[in-house]
């Protein structure tokens, strides 16, 4: 933890912003790196504030777009895409999306009225399945203890063999938990970069747009840690190119079990679902065939 809360087990917590660096680096080196890397940029918590955050490793998927804090024109910092303690209603459903891997994940978010909140996470680092099922929903019970209905998907791949090596793939394991996620057809073809480009451009227009509270459409609990980092930059663009339908989309990157992207696939899934990005099956078919 970012504070001294451990001190009574022999812990203390140390921190050194840049600007304590000045009689080392110079004024001028300093405030140009200040300029360089505003409240709101992925780096500055690592690179200003000395604090632990990202080192980027290629292009973020919502560079330009995500911002946890924002700037007025009197210089205040205050708190945009990013809020504490947000509130859910009970009488709605809640959306549940589940992603397999070999870091396991699942994002639970709800839609009121015209706005989206991301209100948790679970993420299991090298977890099995198994496990980190029991571990997610002792979490789901305790930050949602009064919720009358959630309405749950997961990753297509979850229909089939677990690459985990377990006989039984992890839809089967939902089900035994008593949890039973939308049909394989409705949701065959999510993992298809179309339709996973679609979703991403209306989650770009969802973090543009405000809501009639006048705060954006696109809220997250800042207790979502692993998410809110793939959105600052952990989430990157690949250097490859989809030809299936569009050949001048860039895909994300996927060519390894990256950490930041099961929670992202977790929300695409989400908002393909429940948020009218998906295309229609007539659109798809006409992609394919471009």
């Amino acid at each position: 933890p970012e504070d001294q809360s451990r001190r009574d087990q022999g812990f203390r917590y140390i921190r050194a912003s840049l600007a304590d660096m000045v009689p080392i680096l110079g004024a001028d080196y300093v405030a140009e790196q200040y300029r360089r890397y505003p409240p709101g940029s992925p780096e500055r918590r690592g690179l200003i504030e000395g604090r632990r955050g990202l080192t980027l490793g290629g292009e973020a998927v919502y560079k330009g777009y995500f911002s946890p804090h924002i700037v007025d024109d009197e210089g205040h910092s205050r708190r945009w895409h990013v809020a504490k303690g947000l509130v859910h209603d009970d009488t709605l459903p809640i959306f549940e999306a589940w992603d397999f891997a070999y870091s396991p994940a699942v994002l639970w978010s709800q839609r009121i009225r015209d706005q989206w909140r991301i209100l948790g996470e679970a993420f299991g680092a090298n977890l099995s399945v198994n496990d980190f099922l029991h571990l997610a929903l002792a979490e789901r019970a305790q930050h949602f203890p009064h919720a009358k209905r959630f309405e749950t998907v997961c990753d297509p791949s979850g229909w089939a063999r677990n690459p985990q090596g377990i006989n039984v793939n992890p839809v089967g394991l939902l089900h035994d938990a008593g949890v039973y996620p939308a049909p394989h057809e409705e949701i065959k073809n999510f993992n298809d970069p179309a339709l996973e480009y679609n979703a991403i451009q209306q989650t770009k227009a969802l973090m543009r747009e405000l809501a009639g509270n006048g705060r954006p459409r696109f809220l997250v609990d800042e207790r979502c840690a692993v998410f809110i980092a793939g959105l600052e930059g952990g989430y990157v663009l690949s250097d490859r190119t989809f030809t299936g339908s569009r050949s001048s989309i860039r895909v994300v990157e996927k060519l390894k079990d990256k950490r930041y992207n099961h929670l992202q696939d977790c929300w695409l899934y989400t908002l393909l679902r429940w948020g009218g990005a998906s295309l229609t099956q007539e659109q798809y078919a006409r992609a394919q065939h471009r």
